[in-house]
């Protein structure tokens, strides 16, 4: 006889993909596959669409995008390629400002203190920023990969070439860099531990993290003419895989990706948190998508509106994959993201262009007024440069052309041996555009062929009717452009037997 009926509620659909388990144990509202959508306000949304905003008089692919603050306090976009360096502006939507080129590496970095503006590259001297114009960097070293400010002083790593040292400008002063002068407060220092070169360094707290190829380490400053900075080790375990792997997210907290795993670095020290999302990174590694020397390519961008870091894995074949990590909720995902640089901007008249500000419609915070009305700027946009030299504008209002997949695990509704039949499901969320489709792949047992039945289409009420009959059941979501927001869904099941 027929068991009752009954709904299985899979909330919260916010914890994202989990590979690192079998089928039949992800956790309910974690996913095998969870592709083009972010996990945020307890809900799974599909990612927003791109507009375009300029594009490089050169054609090169963009290389790095930085957001500073000039000696006026005026908000400054930096873009580089390889041989040129640009600004964003109102005036002029994007302006290089090299009268030739500079036959660089790929790629720039940049950094500010106190107003001055610095664009560094492992092949060409650091070059400073004024206005419209730019020049070397005085009295700098002649090379140099990665550039922060830390306490008062400029921070470049691997100065002259030298791949175990960072060296710090004068207090409150990024031309001063005598390291023979007490007075100037400028200074160099070797983390020669391991032998291995640093990558880069990012502001913690009141501390310096920076990381090196196998470990990582705090630098503070001290300030004492003999001993400018004082470090400090972290692990000697994990590095960072490339000199563009690590970002701060927020409350003295670094997110990174090593060789081995993902890692969360905070003053106490670091973790690995990347488990659930390994696996997919194993898989174009085993595949030779992803090889050692790819990995010295990998950069994350963090689009500080929707809290989530951005990782971008080159591959062999010409392309990337990107995966995401959606640091508020803990949640993992993968995403298409064509993209060689990003980097979360400011959207004032320095940095985007108002009449582009107002035709973005309802881009993260939303803007009230239509096509052409005044221009409520918002403080923070995402800005994305692809391999043609073109910039976005990303999240956007625009109509948006993502195909967004979230594929379950295996469930068995607690009775591996019981027969089950299920009578469709209904949808917890909202949608614009084309309704999202369903699919189901009913087995009888674990070894059977896994063929997907489908696509079925929610009314407007979202109930989907089908129906399907096995022991193990996994459900695809699959949804086509427009909007998508996903809070739960409840597949309809009844007991038949064993």
């Amino acid at each position: 006889m027929a068991t009752q009926f009954k709904e299985v509620w899979r909330l919260p659909v916010t914890r994202g993909l989990q590979l690192d388990c079998d089928t039949t144990e992800v956790t309910d509202g974690s996913f095998l596959t969870a592709h083009n959508f972010r996990f945020r306000n307890a809900a799974a949304s599909l990612v927003g669409a791109a507009t375009p905003l300029a594009k490089v008089a050169s054609g090169q692919a963009i290389g790095h995008i930085g957001w500073h603050r000039d000696a006026d306090q005026a908000d400054v976009v930096v873009i580089c390629t390889k041989d040129w360096v640009h600004t964003l502006g109102a005036a002029n939507p994007i302006y290089p400002l090299n009268v030739a080129p500079y036959g660089a590496l790929f790629p720039w970095d940049s950094g500010s203190l106190l107003g001055k503006i610095v664009v560094v590259n492992p092949a060409h001297p650091p070059q400073v920023i004024n206005g419209v114009t730019i020049g070397n960097l005085p009295g700098g070293p002649n090379l140099a990969n990665r550039v922060c400010d830390f306490a008062g002083h400029l921070i470049l790593t691997r100065p002259a070439g030298n791949p175990q040292q960072i060296a710090g400008s004068g207090l409150n002063d990024a031309t001063v860099w005598d390291y023979t002068d007490p007075a100037t407060d400028a200074d160099v220092m070797t983390i020669a531990d391991g032998g291995d070169a640093v990558q880069l360094v990012k502001r913690c707290g009141d501390y310096l993290a920076l990381y090196k190829e196998k470990s990582t380490h705090l630098v503070s400053y001290v300030g004492m003419a003999t001993n400018i900075y004082s470090q400090q080790n972290l692990t000697d375990q994990w590095g960072a895989v490339s000199q563009f792997a690590a970002e701060d997210v927020g409350g003295s907290r670094h997110v990174f990706m090593g060789r081995l795993n993902f890692y969360g670095l905070t003053l106490a020290g670091v973790q690995g948190i990347g488990d659930r999302v390994w696996p997919f990174i194993l898989k174009l590694k085993q595949s030779g998508q992803f090889t050692p020397l790819l990995e010295t390519n990998v950069w994350c961008a963090l689009n500080r509106a929707y809290d989530e870091l951005i990782f971008s894995l080159p591959l062999a074949n010409g392309g990337s994959a990107a995966v995401v990590y959606h640091f508020k909720e803990d949640a993992w995902s993968t995403r298409d993201f064509p993209y060689t640089a990003a980097a979360t901007v400011a959207s004032t008249s320095q940095a985007v262009p108002q009449t582009t500000i107002a035709q973005l419609l309802q881009m993260i915070g939303g803007m009230q007024d239509p096509i052409g009305g005044p221009a409520q700027a918002l403080e923070e946009v995402f800005l994305a440069g692809d391999s043609a030299g073109n910039i976005s504008v990303l999240d956007t209002g625009a109509i948006n052309l993502a195909v967004g997949t979230l594929e379950s695990g295996d469930t068995d509704y607690g009775d591996a041996y019981a027969v089950k039949q299920e009578c469709g499901m209904f949808l917890r969320g909202d949608w614009t555009g084309v309704p999202p489709q369903v699919f189901v792949a009913p087995r009888m047992a674990r070894g059977d062929e896994l063929v997907w039945r489908g696509p079925f289409v929610p009314d407007y009420r979202g109930r989907v009717d089908y129906m399907a009959t096995g022991r193990l059941f996994r459900h695809r979501i699959v949804k086509n452009g427009g909007t998508f927001q996903l809070f739960g869904y409840a597949p309809r099941m009844r007991g038949i037997g064993k």
